[in-house]
């Protein structure tokens, strides 16, 4: 399944929002799914690194 997440381009965030696209991860990872992302900076990047590491696909969506 194709999954979009929005997050913040921003690393300046209260921790738990890492925790919570953390678990979003984890989630993803489970069911094999695909990311759907706007951008690779900030809580997003933390989402794509986790994701890359299990070899689970995105695809970075952005206009000029």
């Amino acid at each position: 399944m194709n999954v979009f997440v929005g997050c913040s381009a921003s690393n300046v965030v209260d921790k738990t929002y890492i925790e919570y696209i953390s678990t979003i991860g984890d989630l993803i990872i489970k069911n094999n799914d695909t990311l759907i992302a706007g951008g690779r900076v900030g809580v997003m990047n933390h989402l794509l690194y986790k994701l890359e590491q299990n070899n689970i696909k995105s695809q970075i969506i952005t206009t000029t």
